[in-house]
């Protein structure tokens, strides 16, 4: 159901539905007569919608009439058609304005020109992988890619760089987005004439310059997941603290590659994606299709290269690799179905690797973290000990009802 609309601006309003839907609401005029007379702004679920009106006949009526037809859940939770009435009302408080003899005089002047507005959507560092995006304050009418330039500095000197792309977001069109393949530690600026880009609206955009530098590879960390059991038709994600995917990678051969992967402590989730759409698919009772099955693995900690062959660094700022085991090239997930039998060997094992690997005085940079680095930047996998079991499976978070590193 439609859970909110609003008209915080005369030239824009939006609708907010209550669940995702596959296919966007028709609206119809009723106190104005016009096709093509607004922009739509959507995210992938088709539930948060922005309207951008074109004409300024339109978006100069304080009141604006519109029928909605959407699907709705009836009372027997099933979606039917419903067409539903929407009363857009925006009224501007115009205060009185005392004018001085000093601005009967600028009246005489021309008036000031009004930017549309472009905010840079990246910082002074930027990541290899990453695309930079800019985000316009009102929808872009045209835009002179001419008037672009990107730039890299060779020694002192800028210059040109001209294989890269340029395109518009194809849910939310007020971003732009400038794609690359960048150098390594590469210092770059990159630049917009004025008058640049026209918004829908005729204001122009004005100078922008902006420049940042691109991390190198050895701030990186890159690392191999061995999916023992599961050969292909499956994907793994790395989680944050806060259980929110940052990196995604397809299963392929048994396994999947991250490259260039911030240093951190991360969560590993499997899922066997069965229809290869790349995402997980919850049940249908109606059609008996039950849940793709998803695997967590409990913490993997990944490190820069420099800190891989320096042991002093990789004692101090990454001991929870060693007191756990957790080596950060290579993860192994195994699809077995969980008992107790397995959890205490499980256990078991753990404990023992846990006592062959704990002396530190025969050199752990030589033997584990140094030895798997290949000509400083390709990791050989070489550990085999860690394991992935089902999320219902670790034994101390059956027995404690906490979560700890296994």
């Amino acid at each position: 159901y439609l859970e909110k609309f609003e008209r915080t601006n005369r030239n824009r309003f939006s609708l907010i539905f209550s669940a995702p839907d596959d296919s966007l609401p028709v609206l119809t005029p009723l106190n104005f007569q016009q096709e093509d007379w607004a922009i739509v702004e959507k995210n992938q679920t088709n539930d948060t919608l922005l309207y951008w009106i074109k004409d300024s006949l339109i978006y100069n009526m304080d009141t604006l009439l519109l029928t909605a037809d959407y699907k709705r859940t009836d009372s027997l939770r099933q979606l039917t058609p419903f067409k539903d009435t929407l009363n857009l009302v925006f009224r501007e408080r115009k205060k009185p304005v005392r004018k001085s003899k000093k601005d009967k005089k600028d009246e005489d002047q021309a008036p000031e020109i009004e930017f549309m507005k472009i905010s840079p959507q990246f910082s002074s560092i930027v990541n290899i992988y990453d695309k930079l995006n800019f985000a316009f304050d009102q929808p872009v009418d045209s835009i002179k890619e001419e008037s672009l330039k990107l730039e890299i500095k060779v020694d002192t000197v800028w210059t040109p760089v001209n294989d890269y792309t340029f395109f518009q977001d194809s849910l939310k069109h007020r971003i732009f987005s400038l794609k690359t393949k960048w150098k390594p530690g590469g210092e770059y600026r990159v630049s917009l004439d004025s008058l640049a880009s026209v918004s829908i609206y005729g204001n122009p955009s004005n100078r922008l310059s902006q420049s940042f530098k691109v991390k190198t590879v050895e701030e990186y960390s890159n690392f191999y997941i061995e999916t023992l059991g599961i050969k292909d038709s499956a994907f793994v994600e790395l989680l944050n603290s806060s259980d929110q995917p940052v990196r995604k990678s397809p299963v392929k051969d048994g396994g999947a590659e991250f490259i260039y992967v911030d240093p951190g402590t991360y969560y590993i989730r499997l899922v066997k994606d069965r229809n290869e759409n790349g995402k997980f698919d919850t049940g249908n009772f109606a059609e008996k299709r039950q849940p793709e099955e998803v695997f967590y693995h409990s913490i993997v900690q990944t490190v820069s290269f420099p800190a891989h062959a320096l042991l002093n660094t990789f004692l101090l700022k990454h001991s929870l690799v060693l007191l756990v085991l957790v080596l950060p090239a290579l993860v192994r997930m195994k699809d077995q179905p969980g008992s107790i039998r397995y959890l205490l060997k499980s256990l078991i094992q753990h404990s023992r690797n846990h006592t062959q690997n704990r002396t530190v005085g025969d050199g752990i940079a030589d033997q584990i973290a140094a030895a798997q680095i290949k000509d400083g930047r390709e990791i050989e996998l070489l550990s085999k000990q860690t394991e992935l079991c089902h999320i219902g499976d670790p034994l101390l978070v059956r027995l404690f009802g906490v979560e700890v590193p296994v």
